[in-house]
């Protein structure tokens, strides 16, 4: 019989079921068809607290002889234990690798983060006992040498099939991590592992682990090891969809986190802060960020008083409106980026950021925006703030000048695949000068495209059957885009350098057509090692009713053809990513101004 299994690498219980796995495979009893899945970056399924309640409570579950998990060396990104174990199907010892990776996690508590540990875990099960030839493993191996059956032999069974980036080395590998990642979310179970039965029963942990065991029992002529019932989890730490109170199910904003992809909060307020708000949607619709802009600030300010007595204070003590107005945002950010340093802290500051703007005003001034935005990072103090400015083409040299001198940078309005490569660009050489100076190149940045500015731009001027369908095709050109320059010898130079990927992120999300899915633009953007920063009534309607789909295809799918599709009724879609960014940074710049106006009459206000 055959017994599918999904398992995560980072879990302890599934550390359990795989050596129950092994036993069935000993005994002869099954075929087991292990899956493996991540259902959270950094350490699957919880914090490094919960990893401790779970290692306390499988002592519960285990049975004599079999050998418990030790606590594992901080949070486990399997994400580079999966690819390897992915290839390992096609080298056909799937079961040899995930012995060597479960024993190297959870028994000799190995570091699996690193790429090249997990190289050596792969040349222990490929070539063991015979020398590793790890020169052989760089990001310029040219692709030739790997179409070559001699060399291509030699690099796989040396550790190469995972790349620098920690993903599989070919293609197979990686259809075949989606495919299990999509199966893992289509089922109704946030525990792992998951057994799915010759019969098509699906039994989430800690069924699942019952069944095993059942199953070596049953499979076993030692007659001292008979039928265990273990007792439930509840109340015991246990990872379950019920137990993190989801009644069963598992929430689409988790769903979509799983897939990989970040959501942040397009909002603040003092009031989101002071009710706790965001510290919910922090635990339940798992928000792991947070960007800001001046016009949220204004109707945060225009719409209550819970910034009056701080905008009093300020204006007594002689402070310009444009002063006050950074000390206000300052004060809420520091609040935000505390709720999501630990978030900072467990993704090796990956994840977990908020953001402030330079002012719109400097939008054409390169060297103003430079100094503002150092002043900013110094002035906030904070590890995980990103500093927002704009991609124009002022702003591309303010870019690189930022990020040489370390300033963690959120480029903003971006609209078309051209305009994030611009982006890009002036990110990786600011990151290639810190190389050449011989500094650190680890400066975080995220690149923001705005998408649902475009269905607004074209409505009304475009057929029916290509209604609200612009912004998503530009979204799929810009996201090629991005992986073509992810997969880049060049940027494979600096990552091995130690730089850190500049992320893609999605803004502009909420849906302005009325006729249109409230979450049309989050269902079609899911992407893993993407951002989607979306306002509070996009956030809610995600998490009541949105449904996690298809991954974005790598190669844009049909972006192209429905971009001449437009071009055919008279849409020129780069001319309109130039005048897109030049309304978009005049209406920042307006937003701005009556921002500073706000400030400026409500202290009147208060002063009379």
């Amino acid at each position: 019989m055959k017994i599918v299994i999904y398992g995560d690498f980072g879990c302890p219980y599934s550390y359990l079921a795989s050596l129950r796995a092994d036993e069935l495979l000993e005994s002869g009893v099954a075929e087991i068809d292990w899956r493996a899945v991540a259902p959270d970056r950094g350490r699957p399924g919880g914090s490094r607290d919960e990893l401790g309640r779970d290692l306390a409570a499988i002592s519960l579950f285990a049975q004599p002889g079999e050998r418990l998990p030790r606590p594992a060396a901080g949070p486990v990104d399997v994400q580079s234990a999966i690819s390897a174990y992915a290839e390992a199907v096609s080298d056909g010892v799937p079961h040899q690798m995930r012995r060597r990776l479960f024993a190297a996690i959870w028994a000799e508590t190995r570091r699996v983060t690193d790429v090249y540990e997990v190289r050596k875990l792969i040349a222990d099960v490929m070539c063991p006992r015979q020398p590793i030839l790890y020169h052989l493993i760089s990001p310029d191996l040219p692709s030739a040498l790997l179409h070559d059956p001699d060399v291509n032999r030699v690099v796989r069974r040396s550790g190469g099939t995972v790349t620098v980036y920690g993903g599989p080395l070919t293609a197979a590998g990686d259809r075949r991590v989606r495919q299990w990642q999509r199966e893992w979310l289509s089922l109704p179970c946030a525990a792992t592992p998951v057994v799915v039965n010759p019969d098509g029963d699906v039994l989430p942990c800690p069924a699942a682990l019952d069944y095993l065991l059942v199953a070596v029992a049953g499979g076993r002529s030692d007659p001292r090891r008979g039928r265990y019932t273990t007792p439930l989890l509840a109340g015991r730490g246990m990872r379950t969809a019920a137990a993190a109170g989801h009644g069963g199910t598992m929430k689409p904003t988790q769903a979509l986190h799983e897939a990989g992809q970040s959501l942040w909060l397009d909002n603040i307020t003092r009031a989101l802060l002071d009710e706790g708000i965001l510290a919910r949607y922090v635990d339940e619709y798992s928000v792991t960020g947070l960007t800001s802009n001046p016009t949220i600030f204004d109707k945060a300010i225009k719409d209550g008083n819970a910034y009056d007595a701080d905008i009093a204070a300020r204006k007594a003590s002689g402070a310009s409106d444009e002063e006050v107005f950074f000390e206000l945002a300052l004060a809420d950010l520091r609040r935000a980026a505390g709720l999501f340093a630990p978030v900072h802290a467990r993704t090796d500051k990956v994840d977990g950021w908020v953001s402030l703007e330079v002012s719109p005003l400097l939008a054409r001034d390169t060297p103003r925006t430079v100094d503002q935005a150092e002043v900013l990072h110094r002035r906030a103090a904070l590890d995980n703030l990103f500093i927002k400015i704009p991609g124009t083409p002022e702003g591309l040299p303010a870019i690189e000048e930022c990020i040489c001198t370390a300033v963690p940078v959120n480029v903003t309005l971006l609209f078309s695949a051209g305009q994030y490569r611009a982006a890009a660009e002036a990110y990786l050489r600011g990151v290639e000068r810190r190389i050449q100076a011989g500094r650190n190149p680890a400066v975080a940045s995220v690149a923001s495209l705005f998408v649902s500015r475009w269905d607004t731009a074209v409505a009304g001027r475009v057929p029916g059957e290509l209604r609200d369908r612009l912004g998503i095709a530009v979204a799929r050109q810009a996201y090629r885009a991005y992986r073509e320059l992810l997969d880049s010898p060049r940027w494979l130079r600096l990552a091995n350098e130690g730089a850190r990927a500049q992320r893609l992120l999605w803004a502009s999300t909420s849906v302005k057509d009325p006729g249109a899915p409230d979450v049309l633009y989050v269902e079609a953007l899911t992407a893993p090692f993407t951002v989607n920063t979306m306002p509070d009534q996009t956030l809610e309607a995600f998490a009541d009713h949105g449904t996690v789909g298809e991954l974005l295809p790598a190669d844009g799918g049909d972006a192209d053809q429905v971009i001449a599709a437009f071009a055919r009724v008279g849409i020129d879609a780069a001319s309109l990513a130039g005048e897109l960014q030049r309304q978009g940074a005049e209406a920042f710049a307006a937003s701005w101004q009556d921002l500073l106006a706000r400030i400026g009459a409500r202290h009147d206000q208060l002063s009379r």
